[in-house]
């Protein structure tokens, strides 16, 4: 009878065992992973677009440099793709709607990649490289695509807010954080929106409620050097941290009220931008309708003349590598 029971409890510990195992694997499956902002790239033809990156390189957030750059993408979701499939994703819609031209003979795509550690993003600006003349060679379109890496992230995160203040004494990390929030604020807010996004946070930021925010960091900031000196006597230290627990306070009741203004702003701007997101892809599925028979025209005359198209090809991307 005991053993019995002892092999009916082994039973049951080994169901739970897989169980457990098959739950965990679930999870790990499942559930969103939390994404880290590696780098920044930017592609820019006639319509500009900016994808912020994650340590995979994977689209995180797609910001428009552009009107027409909304126009292009408002209908795509593009966030989780390859930097690759999302430069050529971008690429073969530009073309598709004759944002740029498939008779050119000059075509050009400039990609910029913004990262700290320019070495480890020489791979990927190759990658997208390739991706975006794949595009142009198997439309028969005589262009290629050009990269750049940057170490300095200043450009990119002023090309998506100007009013952003000066960063010049901020580490990349700092200013790629800056860009992820940023990034975060515009989603789902019409390119057309953005000025009046910012110039209202502005506002809220200068008004008579909020405006002593920076005179609070400053004391904070003041206070906590006084503290770390090791020379001070510790009842000065513990006059001190009482002046620091109150200033630290006042601070944080002041961010936490600012940002609920800025989230109610957020929000009521993304309410508006969904009519002009609906606007943006009637406007762009248009916009290939029309330009449809130029395309195909384009296609036919490439399959019929494809060895001198490809030459011709070559011959332009081979001066773009010079």
């Amino acid at each position: 009878m005991s053993t019995t029971k002892k092999s009916y409890g082994k039973l049951i510990a080994f169901i739970v065992a897989v169980v457990l195992i098959i739950t965990c694997a679930c999870l790990l499956i499942f559930l969103p992973r939390k994404q880290t902002a590696n780098a920044v790239m930017e592609c820019s033809i006639n319509p500009q677009v900016q994808f912020v990156l994650d340590t995979n390189n994977k689209v995180m957030y797609v910001n428009y440099l552009s009107g027409d750059a909304e126009y292009l993408l408002s209908d795509e979701e593009l966030e989780g793709k390859s930097a690759q499939d999302a430069a050529q994703i971008f690429v073969q819609l530009c073309l598709e709607s004759g944002y740029m031209d498939v008779n050119t003979t000059n075509g050009r795509v400039d990609v910029t990649i913004y990262c700290e550690n320019t070495q480890s993003v020489e791979d990927l600006s190759q990658d997208v490289v390739e991706s975006i003349n794949k595009c142009f060679d198997e439309n028969g379109v005589i262009a290629g695509a050009v990269a750049n890496i940057k170490e300095n992230l200043e450009e990119a995160l002023h090309n998506i807010s100007s009013q952003i203040e000066d960063v010049a004494d901020l580490t990349f990390q700092e200013i790629l954080n800056l860009i992820t929030k940023t990034s975060e604020d515009i989603k789902d807010i019409s390119w057309t929106l953005r000025t009046q996004l910012f110039e209202t946070i502005q506002q809220l930021k200068n008004s008579d409620i909020f405006n002593n925010i920076p005179t609070l960091e400053e004391t904070v900031d003041n206070l906590q050097q006084q503290i770390n000196d090791s020379n001070l006597p510790e009842s000065v230290k513990d006059e001190l941290n009482n002046q620091l627990e109150s200033a630290q306070q006042q601070l944080n009741t002041l961010m936490e009220q600012l940002n609920d203004e800025i989230d109610k702003v957020i929000e009521e701007l993304r309410q508006q931008s969904i009519e002009l997101f609906e606007q943006a892809k009637a406007f762009i599925n248009q916009k290939i309708e029309d330009y449809r028979q130029t395309f195909e025209q384009h296609k036919q005359y490439f399959e019929q003349h494809k060895e001198a198209v490809q030459a011709a090809i070559e011959a332009y991307r081979n001066t773009l590598n010079q």
